[in-house]
């Protein structure tokens, strides 16, 4: 008996972990940029907006959870897609790697690292 009470505590334990996510707002620290609306999609995918206050540029984004092991979420990697990146004052389209560590890493269109930093929930508008 207390070896299946201590089998299912370690099972709970486990999916609770395994229920970590990036809230539905967040804000990325020192900088004009949110992201709003973040939903999964499905079991693999993600979306959101992402806004730019200081340029007014509100633009939808999609990409990938990201996960550590089969079940364990770390993050969504998300991306402006086809013409949407054409909004950017670069002309390119950038990737967020956002991950529940509170970390947050933008990649130009090439790949290369252009922001580190970290984000903070913030409540939905």
């Amino acid at each position: 008996m207390i070896k299946k009470f201590a089998t299912a505590a370690a099972l709970a334990a486990a999916m609770g972990a395994a229920q970590a996510y990036v809230p539905a707002a967040v804000s990325i620290d020192g900088t004009c940029d949110t992201f709003v609306d973040l939903t999964t999609e499905g079991t693999q995918g993600a979306a959101g907006t992402w806004v730019n206050s200081c340029t007014g540029f509100s633009i939808p984004a999609g990409g990938a959870q990201v996960r550590s092991g089969s079940q364990i979420r770390i993050g969504y990697v998300l991306g402006t897609t086809g013409a949407t990146g054409l909004a950017l004052s670069s002309g390119h389209e950038v990737t967020w790697w956002l991950r529940d560590d509170h970390s947050a890493v933008m990649y130009n269109y090439q790949g290369v690292v252009v922001f580190t930093g970290t984000w903070t929930a913030i409540q939905p508008k």
